[in-house]
Protein backbone atom coordinates (compact mmCIF):
# COMPACT_ATOMS: atom_id res chain seq x y z
CA UNK A 1 0.00 0.00 0.00
CA UNK A 2 1.23 3.46 -0.80
CA UNK A 3 1.37 6.28 1.71
CA UNK A 4 -2.01 7.74 2.62
CA UNK A 5 -2.73 11.19 1.30
CA UNK A 6 -4.21 13.67 3.71
CA UNK A 7 -7.03 15.82 2.33
CA UNK A 8 -6.26 19.54 2.04
CA UNK A 9 -7.17 21.57 5.11
CA UNK A 10 -8.22 24.62 3.12
CA UNK A 11 -9.69 25.52 -0.24
CA UNK A 12 -8.38 28.66 -1.86
CA UNK A 13 -10.22 30.48 -4.64
CA UNK A 14 -7.51 32.79 -5.99
CA UNK A 15 -8.15 35.52 -8.50
CA UNK A 16 -5.50 34.34 -10.95
CA UNK A 17 -5.90 37.25 -13.40
CA UNK A 18 -5.33 39.53 -10.41
CA UNK A 19 -2.29 37.52 -9.27
CA UNK A 20 -0.75 37.68 -12.74
CA UNK A 21 -1.49 41.41 -12.92
CA UNK A 22 0.21 41.93 -9.56
CA UNK A 23 3.29 40.06 -10.77
CA UNK A 24 3.25 42.08 -13.99
CA UNK A 25 3.03 45.27 -11.93
CA UNK A 26 6.22 44.38 -10.05
CA UNK A 27 7.93 43.48 -13.33
CA UNK A 28 6.77 46.78 -14.84
CA UNK A 29 8.44 48.60 -11.95
CA UNK A 30 11.87 47.31 -12.94
CA UNK A 31 11.29 47.80 -16.67
CA UNK A 32 10.14 51.41 -16.19
CA UNK A 33 12.92 52.17 -13.70
CA UNK A 34 15.62 50.90 -16.02
CA UNK A 35 14.17 52.48 -19.17
CA UNK A 36 13.64 55.85 -17.48
CA UNK A 37 17.33 56.19 -16.68
CA UNK A 38 17.96 56.75 -20.38
CA UNK A 39 15.40 59.56 -20.49
CA UNK A 40 16.00 63.25 -19.60
CA UNK A 41 14.94 64.00 -16.03
CA UNK A 42 12.28 66.57 -16.98
CA UNK A 43 10.62 64.09 -19.31
CA UNK A 44 10.80 61.45 -16.58
CA UNK A 45 8.93 63.75 -14.21
CA UNK A 46 6.24 64.40 -16.82
CA UNK A 47 5.87 60.70 -17.57
CA UNK A 48 5.67 59.93 -13.85
CA UNK A 49 2.87 62.48 -13.42
CA UNK A 50 0.92 61.05 -16.36
CA UNK A 51 1.44 57.48 -15.17
CA UNK A 52 0.33 58.41 -11.66
CA UNK A 53 -2.95 59.75 -13.03
CA UNK A 54 -3.55 56.55 -14.99
CA UNK A 55 -2.56 54.45 -11.96
CA UNK A 56 -5.32 55.86 -9.73
CA UNK A 57 -7.87 53.12 -10.58
CA UNK A 58 -5.35 50.37 -9.86
CA UNK A 59 -4.28 51.97 -6.59
CA UNK A 60 -7.94 52.22 -5.58
CA UNK A 61 -8.14 48.42 -5.51
CA UNK A 62 -5.84 48.41 -2.47
CA UNK A 63 -7.28 51.58 -0.92
CA UNK A 64 -10.72 49.92 -0.93
CA UNK A 65 -9.59 47.51 1.79
CA UNK A 66 -8.88 50.36 4.20
CA UNK A 67 -12.66 50.99 4.23
CA UNK A 68 -11.98 54.72 4.46
CA UNK A 69 -13.85 55.60 1.27
CA UNK A 70 -17.56 54.99 0.62
CA UNK A 71 -18.44 52.23 -1.84
CA UNK A 72 -20.21 53.99 -4.71
CA UNK A 73 -22.46 52.33 -7.28
CA UNK A 74 -20.27 53.49 -10.15
CA UNK A 75 -17.23 51.91 -8.50
CA UNK A 76 -19.08 48.62 -8.12
CA UNK A 77 -19.97 48.73 -11.83
CA UNK A 78 -16.36 49.56 -12.70
CA UNK A 79 -14.92 46.69 -10.65
CA UNK A 80 -17.46 44.32 -12.17
CA UNK A 81 -15.86 44.74 -15.59
CA UNK A 82 -13.65 41.76 -16.52
CA UNK A 83 -9.96 42.55 -16.84
CA UNK A 84 -9.86 45.64 -14.63
CA UNK A 85 -7.10 43.91 -12.65
CA UNK A 86 -4.75 44.77 -15.50
CA UNK A 87 -4.88 48.41 -14.39
CA UNK A 88 -2.60 47.46 -11.49
CA UNK A 89 0.26 47.34 -13.98
CA UNK A 90 0.24 51.14 -14.15
CA UNK A 91 1.07 51.15 -10.44
CA UNK A 92 4.34 49.40 -11.23
CA UNK A 93 5.11 51.76 -14.11
CA UNK A 94 4.48 54.79 -11.90
CA UNK A 95 6.65 53.38 -9.13
CA UNK A 96 9.50 52.71 -11.53
CA UNK A 97 9.35 56.22 -12.97
CA UNK A 98 9.26 57.79 -9.50
CA UNK A 99 12.22 55.65 -8.44
CA UNK A 100 14.26 57.04 -11.34
CA UNK A 101 13.83 60.64 -10.20
CA UNK A 102 16.24 60.34 -7.27
CA UNK A 103 19.71 58.88 -6.94
CA UNK A 104 20.59 56.48 -4.15
CA UNK A 105 18.45 53.62 -2.87
CA UNK A 106 15.97 55.13 -0.44
CA UNK A 107 13.44 56.39 -3.01
CA UNK A 108 13.69 53.31 -5.26
CA UNK A 109 13.31 51.00 -2.26
CA UNK A 110 10.32 52.95 -0.94
CA UNK A 111 8.73 52.96 -4.38
CA UNK A 112 9.30 49.23 -4.77
CA UNK A 113 7.77 48.42 -1.38
CA UNK A 114 4.80 50.62 -2.25
CA UNK A 115 4.28 48.87 -5.59
CA UNK A 116 4.48 45.41 -4.02
CA UNK A 117 2.04 46.39 -1.27
CA UNK A 118 -0.51 48.05 -3.53
CA UNK A 119 -0.31 45.20 -6.04
CA UNK A 120 -0.52 42.39 -3.49
CA UNK A 121 -3.30 43.63 -1.20
CA UNK A 122 -6.18 43.15 -3.71
CA UNK A 123 -5.29 39.49 -4.34
CA UNK A 124 -4.14 38.26 -0.92
CA UNK A 125 -7.46 37.50 0.81
CA UNK A 126 -8.13 34.09 -0.78
CA UNK A 127 -4.61 33.02 0.22
CA UNK A 128 -4.62 34.53 3.70
CA UNK A 129 -8.22 33.56 4.56
CA UNK A 130 -9.05 30.38 2.63
CA UNK A 131 -12.24 28.44 3.15
CA UNK A 132 -12.01 25.24 5.16
CA UNK A 133 -11.89 22.21 2.89
CA UNK A 134 -15.06 20.14 2.85
CA UNK A 135 -17.35 22.90 4.05
CA UNK A 136 -18.89 23.59 0.65
CA UNK A 137 -21.78 21.12 0.61
CA UNK A 138 -24.76 21.67 -1.65
CA UNK A 139 -27.89 22.08 0.46
CA UNK A 140 -31.24 23.23 -0.84
CA UNK A 141 -34.46 24.02 0.95
CA UNK A 142 -36.88 23.70 -1.94
CA UNK A 143 -35.75 26.33 -4.46
CA UNK A 144 -33.53 28.15 -1.97
CA UNK A 145 -29.82 27.39 -1.71
CA UNK A 146 -28.66 27.35 1.90
CA UNK A 147 -25.20 28.81 2.34
CA UNK A 148 -22.55 26.31 3.37
CA UNK A 149 -20.33 28.73 5.27
CA UNK A 150 -20.65 32.03 7.05
CA UNK A 151 -18.87 33.79 4.20
CA UNK A 152 -20.64 32.40 1.11
CA UNK A 153 -24.05 34.02 1.43
CA UNK A 154 -23.39 35.78 -1.89
CA UNK A 155 -22.78 32.62 -3.95
CA UNK A 156 -25.73 30.89 -2.26
CA UNK A 157 -28.01 33.84 -3.02
CA UNK A 158 -26.85 33.98 -6.63
CA UNK A 159 -27.38 30.22 -7.00
CA UNK A 160 -30.95 30.73 -5.74
CA UNK A 161 -31.59 33.54 -8.22
CA UNK A 162 -30.14 31.53 -11.10
CA UNK A 163 -32.31 28.54 -10.12
CA UNK A 164 -35.35 30.82 -10.45
CA UNK A 165 -34.32 31.47 -14.06
CA UNK A 166 -33.96 27.77 -14.79
CA UNK A 167 -30.24 27.28 -14.26
CA UNK A 168 -28.59 24.69 -12.02
CA UNK A 169 -25.40 26.45 -10.93
CA UNK A 170 -23.93 25.28 -7.64
CA UNK A 171 -22.91 27.43 -4.71
CA UNK A 172 -19.42 25.91 -4.80
CA UNK A 173 -18.97 26.79 -8.49
CA UNK A 174 -20.04 30.38 -7.92
CA UNK A 175 -17.84 30.65 -4.82
CA UNK A 176 -14.83 29.57 -6.86
CA UNK A 177 -15.58 32.06 -9.64
CA UNK A 178 -16.22 34.87 -7.16
CA UNK A 179 -13.02 34.11 -5.20
CA UNK A 180 -14.88 33.54 -1.94
CA UNK A 181 -12.77 33.23 1.19
CA UNK A 182 -13.29 33.11 4.94
CA UNK A 183 -13.44 36.90 4.85
CA UNK A 184 -16.44 36.94 2.52
CA UNK A 185 -17.25 37.38 -1.16
CA UNK A 186 -16.87 40.64 -3.02
CA UNK A 187 -19.98 41.74 -4.87
CA UNK A 188 -18.27 42.68 -8.14
CA UNK A 189 -16.91 39.16 -8.60
CA UNK A 190 -20.43 37.80 -8.11
CA UNK A 191 -21.61 40.28 -10.74
CA UNK A 192 -18.99 38.93 -13.14
CA UNK A 193 -20.20 35.38 -12.53
CA UNK A 194 -23.77 36.45 -13.28
CA UNK A 195 -22.73 38.40 -16.39
CA UNK A 196 -20.78 35.38 -17.63
CA UNK A 197 -24.10 33.52 -17.64
CA UNK A 198 -25.83 36.21 -19.65
CA UNK A 199 -27.48 38.19 -16.86
CA UNK A 200 -27.28 41.97 -16.53
CA UNK A 201 -26.44 43.06 -13.00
Amino acid sequence: MGPSRCPPLHKMNPNWPGVLSAIASVAAFFVAWRAAKRTPRRRRALLAALAAAVAVPGVSFAVYYTHLLPERDWYYQFRSLPGTELLMIFTGITGGLLASLRSGWMVPLTSFVGVVTVSAVPVLKPFALPLEAGTMKERWDGEICRQSTGSTCGPASLATILRYFGRGDKESELATEAHSCAGGTEAWYLARAAAKRGFNV
